[in-house]
C-alpha cells in the first residue's frame, strides 16, 4: 500500500525561517529571523488605525520591511484586508453607481431612437428589446462609475498632486531668495541672520511638503486604481459565466483574457496618471507667470518654441500610435487563433485542419510583424 501523500504549498515546502537574507546593514540587526505567522496572527491593514504622524511619512509598513529585510517576504507576512476595503465591498459600491447610469444611458438610446421615428415612450411601436439591440454603452460612462465609485479617495489624489505641483513651482523664488542672502553675505554685505535662517527653513518645509503631498497622492491614486482593478475583473469574471451562445460567439475567451488583463491594466495605469496630468497646467501657469516676471516678456519667446516642438512631436507620435494599436489587433488575432488552437487540439487533428490552422497563424503572424516593422523604421 502506497503511503499517502499530503499536498503542501510552496510556503510550507520551503521554511522561510531557515534562509536568511544577507544584506549590507544584516549586522545591525539581531540575528533572529522573524517567523511565518498563522492566519490568525496576521495584523489587520493599519493604515487607518495609526497615528497621524505613522500615515503621514507611511511609517505603519516599516515592520513590514524589517521581515523583509530578514527573510523572504510571504503572503501570511501581508496585511489582512478589513471589510472596508475588501472586493466585495467596493464591488457593491461599484454596481450601486453603475445600475443607475446604465439605465440612465439605456433610457437615452431608447428616446433617441423614437425620436427618429417621431414617437414617444408611450406611442413607441417598437418594442424595448427591439430598441437596444445596438445600443453600446459610451466609453465615459464607466469613467464616471469609476469615480463615483472611489470620488473620496481619487479627490485627494488630484488635490495632492495639485499641491505638488504648485509648491515645486513656488519653491524656487525661495531658493532665489536664499541664495541672494548667501551671495550678500559672501560679499562682505551684512544682512540680517534671521532672514536667512527663515530662507533655510522655508525652502526645507517646501522640500518636505513636495515629498508628503507627492508621495500621498501618487500612493492614493495606485490603491484607486488597484481597486478598480479588482472590481473590473470580478464584474469581467461574473459576465463571463452569464455569456449566451452569441455571446460566447462574439467575445471569445481570448478577447475575454485581454479585457481582463491588458485593457484593466490600462485603466490601472491611467488612474495613476490623471492626477498628474491634471496637476500640469498649474505648474505651468506658474511657471510661466515667473518667467514673464523675472526675465519680462521676451520669455514668451521660448514658450512659443515650446508649444511648435511639442505640436510637431504630437504629429510624429500620432503614427506611431495608429501603427501600435493596429498591431495589437493583430496580436489580439494571433493569440486567439492559438488559444483556439489548445482549446480544439482533438477536433482540429481529427478532421486534418492541422494546416488551414498554420496557414491562417502564419497570416496572422506576417501582418503583425509587418506593422511592427514599420514601427520600428519610425
Amino acid at each position: 500500500m502506497k503511503p499517502s501523500i499530503t499536498p503542501v504549498s510552496l510556503e510550507e515546502s520551503i521554511d522561510p525561517r531557515v534562509v536568511s537574507q544577507k544584506r549590507w546593514l544584516s549586522f545591525l540587526f539581531p540575528k533572529q529571523i522573524p517567523p511565518v505567522p498563522s492566519e490568525d496572527e496576521r495584523n489587520p491593514y493599519p493604515l487607518n488605525s495609526s497615528n497621524i504622524l505613522s500615515r503621514l511619512l507611511f511609517w505603519w509598513i516599516t515592520p513590514l520591511l524589517m521581515v523583509g529585510y530578514k527573510r523572504t517576504i510571504l503572503a501570511a507576512d501581508l496585511f489582512k484586508v478589513d471589510n472596508d476595503l475588501s472586493i466585495e465591498k467596493n464591488y457593491q459600491t461599484f454596481m450601486s453607481h453603475f445600475i443607475p447610469i446604465f439605465n440612465q444611458f439605456q433610457t437615452q438610446h431608447i428616446l433617441q431612437k423614437c425620436k427618429s421615428r417621431n414617437e414617444t415612450l408611450e406611442t413607441s411601436s417598437k418594442s424595448k428589446e427591439h430598441d437596444l439591440k445596438d445600443f453600446v454603452l459610451p466609453k465615459r460612462a464607466l469613467f464616471r462609475v469609476l469615480f463615483n465609485t472611489f470620488w473620496n479617495q481619487y479627490t485627494k489624489a488630484i488635490i495632492q498632486s495639485c499641491l505638488r505641483a504648485a509648491s515645486s513651482s513656488i519653491s524656487p523664488l525661495l531658493l532665489k531668495k536664499l541664495t541672494e542672502f548667501v551671495q550678500a553675505k559672501t560679499l562682505g554685505y551684512n544682512p540680517a541672520i534671521g532672514k536667512g535662517i527663515g530662507y533655510a527653513i522655508g525652502v526645507t518645509a517646501f522640500i518636505i511638503f513636495n515629498d508628503i503631498t507627492g508621495n500621498h497622492g501618487t500612493y492614493n491614486a495606485m490603491a484607486v486604481g488597484a481597486n478598480a482593478k479588482s472590481v473590473l475583473i470580478r464584474e469581467s469574471m461574473r459576465k463571463s459565466f452569464m455569456l449566451s451562445d452569441l455571446g460566447h460567439h462574439n467575445t471569445p475567451e481570448s478577447k475575454l483574457s485581454t479585457i481582463m488583463t491588458v485593457d484593466v491594466n490600462r485603466i490601472d495605469f491611467a488612474s495613476t496618471s490623471i492626477p498628474m496630468i491634471v496637476s500640469t497646467p498649474i505648474s505651468l501657469i506658474i511657471t510661466i507667470a515667473m518667467l514673464i516676471h523675472s526675465i519680462g516678456p521676451i520669455s514668451l519667446i521660448g514658450l512659443g518654441l515650446v508649444v511648435v516642438a511639442t505640436v510637431l512631436l504630437g504629429a510624429i507620435v500620432k503614427p506611431i500610435i495608429g501603427l501600435r494599436k493596429t498591431a495589437q489587433v493583430s496580436t489580439d488575432e494571433r493569440v486567439g487563433l492559438i488559444k483556439e488552437i489548445l482549446k480544439n487540439f482533438k477536433m482540429i487533428k481529427l478532421y486534418c485542419w492541422e494546416d488551414a490552422y498554420l496557414d491562417k497563424v502564419t497570416q496572422a503572424r506576417l501582418k503583425e510583424t509587418n506593422i511592427i516593422l514599420k514601427f520600428q523604421s519610425i
